[in-house]
């Protein structure tokens, strides 16, 4: 049954949520202190006490350089952190300053993706996303033996599992023995349904599962602050396109339910 199954890109993670709201001002009284604070951390940018300037730090030179802050460096506190917006803004500012009714609040760096609540939201969205590809599996009659046969797959240690924990009985849903990459391949195959590109997901899968870094150092070598942002542009791209297969699948499910 479908039952209006949860859509977790509706409980969208907001700029609010892992932006940095404790920030250091510029001031002139303490300019040497904002050197040494920018020089150890590798910051480039502090913003003015007015929150409409920023202070450029120099390391060659050792001096800072205001200028205004554009509008493209400006980020709403509830923008969608995965609003493609967001992106082409990070591509030629590391820092985005972050705004909540006109008011500089925070601000928020590529790596700050990084944050516990990311990984949570995509966990969120990659089981419904597996939930509902099993579901739609169910409710086209397709049985598991369908899958290792037009799959050729040596089901030998997947039975295995299956008739193992059936023994411990616990109770295993259709189609949980399968892969991810499995099942996407099969219902590629056989509904001429395209999850483009699948490796995608289950790379970003991987990452998610195993608690990896999403975004990555330059060097992690070096005590530094450094982050690469081809590691950054590379993870919200994937989950982009995990939005957009899930968005595709949920269709799908409530197109059969009513039949549209």
């Amino acid at each position: 049954m479908i039952n209006e199954p949860i859509n977790f890109l509706n409980k969208d993670v907001k700029v609010y949520e892992i932006a940095t709201k404790e920030i250091l001002f510029f001031l002139d009284e303490k300019e040497s202190d904002c050197k040494r604070f920018c020089a150890k951390r590798n910051i480039s940018f502090m913003p003015s006490i007015t929150g409409k300037n920023v202070y450029k730090y120099d390391q060659i030179y050792n001096n800072f350089t205001e200028f205004e802050i554009k509008e493209e460096q400006k980020v709403d506190d509830e923008q969608y952190i995965f609003d493609n917006r967001i992106l082409d803004s990070f591509k030629n500012n590391p820092v985005l300053f972050v705004y909540s009714k006109g008011s500089l609040k925070g601000v928020i760096h590529f790596c700050d993706y990084n944050r516990n609540v990311v990984y949570v939201y995509v966990y969120s969205v990659l089981l419904e996303f597996e939930r509902l590809l099993r579901l739609f599996l169910i409710k086209n009659n397709i049985e598991e033996n369908d899958i290792f046969i037009e799959l050729q797959i040596k089901n030998e240690s997947k039975i295995k599992k299956r008739r193992s924990e059936e023994r411990e009985d616990i109770n295993i849903d259709p189609f949980q023995i399968f892969d991810l990459g499995h099942i996407t391949d099969y219902i590629k195959t056989k509904f001429k349904i395209d999850f483009n590109p699948d490796r995608e997901i289950t790379n970003l899968r991987n990452y998610i599962m195993h608690g990896k870094s999403l975004i990555s150092k330059e060097d992690y070598l070096k005590e530094n602050f450094i982050y690469n942002y081809n590691s950054f542009k590379i993870f919200f791209n994937r989950v982009e396109k995990l939005n957009t297969e899930f968005n595709k699948i949920y269709n799908l499910l409530v197109f059969e339910k009513y039949n549209i």
